[in-house]
């Protein structure tokens, strides 16, 4: 199967979709490719650190739509969990 056949097959999909299922499978999507995008940030970090930064964005992308699409939870979470890790960093 190509990715023509692919890409054809969900256009098809969206079209005949109704528009409430068409909203969630478009936020699903967003939330897919921006946490594809942000674990491919973390190259550097190698496997484990692409998987983790991908997964943790795929749960702040849920939590962000869950809230309402309000930022700040997810700002104070980030930051918490930067400081964590940090200070874990420097202690060890």
């Amino acid at each position: 199967m190509s990715i023509r056949h692919v890409v054809c097959a969900l256009a098809i999909m969206l079209w005949t979709m109704s528009p409430g299922k068409r909203q969630v499978f478009k936020r699903a999507g967003a939330v897919l490719l921006q946490a594809a995008l942000f674990g491919s940030l973390h190259l550097r970090q190698g496997t484990l650190g692409i998987v983790f930064a991908a997964t943790m964005a795929v749960i702040y992308g849920v939590v962000y739509l869950g809230f309402g699409r309000n930022l700040w939870p997810l700002v104070l979470v980030h930051g918490a969990w930067n400081t964590v890790a940090n200070v874990g960093l420097y202690r060890s």
